[in-house]
């Protein structure tokens, strides 16, 4: 489990998050459902120790994590792994490299495993055929199913993804999305998503929490969050709706 408590960030004198707090339970999805510029992807950074908070506490599988030393907070983010908004992808190596890359620089497997686990994950996540392509020759659905087989290289117990359908085509979110869930389900992976996508929340998410003003206001299951009457739905979800009606768009 994952756990953030009166987590406090500031750039300047701009406030972005203000006494957070959420517990990220093993074995399920949780979505961070919040407005973009909302401070979502501050929030993945500061667990993943990019970014430095002004006060809080940080626990990963029961120890705390700001407290730690150098070696200790790269002993224990080892267990997440990451899929950035546009895949991140090294543009001077070609995909298997990408893919390899992650056990090849921390040197935790001999060359011919490193081979044999990139053609493992490409398999699965379906990029079994373009190991030679670089990535200037990838769609962007391609990046970032690449980028999804490098994250779990190392075979992470937790994985963050931060927006990861932003810019993709339907078709292309669609497979990403399945991706997600596929792997959550094949490989037991403890699972964090922020995004401002609805559909995303409806068909990843098993908790869903609201981060608005600074904090987490709600956190729900998925059941309770589209429900009509929750304040997930008409804090964030029926915005979208009412936002419509008042510009004369309807679906009727």
């Amino acid at each position: 489990m994952i756990v953030a408590e009166d987590l406090w960030v500031k750039f300047g004198s701009k406030e972005v998050l203000k006494g957070l707090n959420i517990e990220i339970p093993e074995g399920r999805t949780t979505v961070i459902l919040g407005k973009s510029g909302i401070g979502k992807s501050v929030l993945l950074k500061c667990i993943l120790g990019l970014l430095q908070p002004v006060s809080g506490r940080i626990f990963i599988d029961g120890s705390e994590f700001l407290s730690a030393g150098k070696a200790q907070k790269k002993q224990m983010t080892a267990c997440i792994g990451m899929l950035l908004q546009n895949g991140a992808l090294f543009d001077s190596m070609n995909v298997e490299e990408n893919i390899a890359f992650p056990l090849a620089y921390h040197k935790k497997a001999p060359p011919a495993e490193i081979r044999r686990k990139v053609l493992e994950y490409a398999e699965l996540v379906g990029i079994q055929d373009s190991l030679h392509l670089m990535p200037k020759d990838l769609s962007g659905g391609m990046r970032r199913k690449v980028a999804l087989a490098r994250a779990i290289m190392l075979q992470p117990r937790y994985l963050f993804y931060d927006e990861p359908t932003t810019g993709l085509d339907p078709t292309s979110s669609a497979i990403v999305e399945i991706l997600i869930r596929q792997l959550k389900e094949q490989l037991d992976i403890t699972t964090l998503v922020v995004t401002h996508d609805i559909d995303l929340v409806a068909f990843l998410g098993e908790d869903v929490a609201l981060l608005d003003e600074g904090k987490i206001l709600y956190k729900q299951t998925r059941e309770e969050a589209f429900r009509e009457d929750s304040p997930i739905y008409r804090s964030f979800i029926a915005s979208r709706k009412r936002i419509q009606n008042e510009q004369g768009f309807t679906n009727d």
